[in-house]
């Protein structure tokens, strides 16, 4: 768990995140949960 008042602990994580629901989640539509997890294995 990071420590109290120091925001840089995430950074990394916040900004992959942040890319790969660009890329991903909102490029395109999904039919079903099933479809999302299997674009995520892809991607």
């Amino acid at each position: 768990m990071p420590r109290k008042g120091n925001c840089f602990d995430n950074a990394t994580a916040e900004n992959f995140f942040g890319i790969m629901k660009s890329e991903l989640l909102y490029a395109e539509e999904f039919e079903s949960p099933e479809a999302f997890m299997k674009a995520l294995e892809v991607y």
